[in-house]
């Protein structure tokens, strides 16, 4: 179906209808940087003292108690008070009330709900919990999308998504917001990457990989936005509240989008699928073939790709198995990247690059923070460093092809990562441009690695191969404050060598990988792997006639 459906999308050319759905994308790449980076904004750590308690203020005893005379006071993490009896001698009381500096931020999800001392962990569960969110949301993304299809399930994400950020800005009980941000991370998976599948798939095949790049700069503009809202707005409440309206323009788009055409025609559904093609090709301003051509066309396209008489079968099992329950349909639906070589190494190549790639993103900008930047300032050049990412590389990645730029993303990547421990520690400034460059090339293997996940995976588990990728990346996004927090502090130079060794790692199984360059999606599990089996085949035809052809040479001296 890719080559024929491809040209089909070749005649309709990029207009207005397809514009729509990068416009779209666009939006909901630049939605994300408010719910990915919270921390610095809404619940930073805070410098802090504890108020001086009352003359009496203790319980459970009679020994009356004085304030000390000269109150305890330190710069940073203060957690007890020294009190003294009448004979003077001191004892340590844990506070239970604190003064806060608020010469940066007004008010914080902190200092509002005192997450210090024995409860600054909660401030780390409030920065990471939307990840136990997206271990749900990023599976769910995909059975959703392959069996509802690609428009619904996130437009009504996006609404329910919408509603949740207002609900947080002005929730007053923070366990509350806990769940809000679990809630946020199940619902942000399906409504990026489904949006993100069916712009790949409406896309005209020639700008393809590139729209798959540029849509992902209104992330880098969110980030600056962020940090730039941040600056401007020092209550946490509001700030939220702001930056989460955006989302009502995003809701608008809904009404005017169409249902994937490639999604309808792998279910069989030609009619629906004729009707979006007639409106792009009038929104569009071009002329496609008569009705009945292109159904003929859709009904060809199905028979060939992915064959009749085994989908039937395929669907006579998978209503069985919905009978026997939701979990079991679940597993099956999944275990589908994994029955076949070929779909099977693409799942596997895919799951380690989304680990590794998260760990070494996140990775960077945990261990940038150490640095003595302003937090404001950061947030923005962190923006900065992701345009030249998601931009100048895409003529080289057009020339040289998905593959080898991602393998050269990867190494540059472990080589500068590598050298940090290396840096002297009054080489601040080397530091830091190393992080960067880091940074700037793992977020540009990030970009090809989206728009490749597309290509690489056929039409029918797309969304589930790269929900499944993400989820993988989910578990290193656990996984990375613990390598920055624990590991870095028993051994500074570990973090690095872990992500180096991640990227060599990857470069490595990215070998496995075909390129796609100017090569049409597939349609179906079973069109990848006959096409790779017909490879292989023609491969080994042509290994066996060149050793025939070098045993028919006479011998070098009989030549002579």
């Amino acid at each position: 179906m890719g080559c024929k459906f491809d040209e089909i999308l070749t005649q309709l050319g990029t207009g207005r209808w397809n514009l729509l759905y990068f416009a779209a994308i666009s939006h909901a790449f630049f939605l994300i940087p408010p719910y990915a980076f919270p921390g610095p904004f809404l619940s930073p750590p805070l410098d802090h003292t504890c108020k001086e308690p009352a003359p009496f203020g203790h319980n459970n005893t009679n020994t009356p108690r004085e304030r000390v005379s000269s109150f305890n006071k330190t710069d940073r993490d203060e957690c007890v008070v020294e009190l003294r009896t009448d004979e003077g001698e001191p004892e340590f009381v844990k506070c239970t009330a604190w003064d806060y500096d608020n010469s940066t931020f007004t008010s914080t999800i902190t200092s509002e709900f005192n997450l210090v001392c024995d409860q600054s962990f909660e401030r780390v569960i409030f920065q990471s919990i939307n990840t136990l969110g997206s271990l749900v949301g990023d599976p769910l993304c995909g059975l959703l999308q392959d069996k509802y299809g690609r428009r619904y399930p996130p437009a009504v994400a996006v609404v329910l998504y919408f509603v949740v950020s207002l609900v947080l800005s002005w929730t007053p009980y923070f366990p509350f917001i806990n769940i809000l941000r679990i809630i946020a991370g199940i619902l942000v998976p399906i409504f990026v990457f489904g949006f993100f599948t069916i712009a790949m798939e409406v896309c005209e095949p020639k700008y393809r990989f590139m729209v798959g790049i540029l849509v992902a700069n209104p992330f880098a503009f969110g980030v600056i936005t962020w940090g730039g809202l941040a600056y401007l707005i020092r209550e946490w409440r509001w700030l939220f509240f702001v930056a989460s309206l955006p989302g009502a323009l995003f809701i608008s788009f809904i009404p005017f989008l169409d249902e994937s055409p490639r999604w309808l025609i792998v279910k069989g559904r030609f009619d629906e699928a004729v009707k979006v093609l007639e409106k792009a090709a009038r929104w569009n301003g071009v002329t496609l073939p008569p009705r009945e051509e292109l159904i003929e066309l859709m009904k060809e396209i199905l028979t060939e790709e992915s064959g009749n008489e085994k989908k039937a079968k395929k669907d006579e099992v998978v209503t069985q198995i919905d009978r026997l329950g939701w979990i079991i349909s679940m597993f099956d639906a999944i275990s589908i990247l994994f029955r076949t070589p070929e779909i099977r190494k693409i799942t596997l190549v895919m799951c380690l690059s989304a680990l590794t790639l998260i760990c070494i993103y996140t990775g960077l900008s945990i261990a940038g923070m150490i640095f003595d930047v302003n937090t404001f300032l950061y947030m923005v050049l962190m923006g900065i460093m992701e345009i030249p990412a998601y931009t100048v590389t895409i003529p080289v990645i057009e020339k040289f092809g998905r593959r080898t730029s991602t393998i050269v993303g990867y190494c540059v990547c472990a080589v500068s990562v590598f050298a940090i421990p290396f840096v002297p520690n009054d080489m601040g400034w080397l530091t830091i441009t190393l992080a960067m460059i880091g940074k700037m090339f793992v977020s540009t293997v990030f970009q090809i690695f989206f728009a490749s996940s597309v290509e690489l995976f056929p039409t029918e588990v797309r969304v589930r191969g790269i929900s499944i990728a993400l989820f993988a990346s989910r578990i290193g996004l656990i996984l990375t404050p613990y390598i920055i927090d624990t590991l870095g502090i028993i051994y500074y130079w570990l973090p690095s060598v872990i992500f180096g060794i991640l990227s060599v790692m990857a470069a490595l199984a990215t070998t496995l990988l075909p390129e796609t360059l100017n090569r049409p999606l597939y349609e179906t599990v079973h069109a990848l792997e006959w096409d790779r089996k017909m490879k292989n085949q023609r491969s080994h035809s042509t290994s066996k006639e060149e050793e025939l052809v070098q045993l028919r040479q006479p011998p070098a001296a009989d030549m002579r």
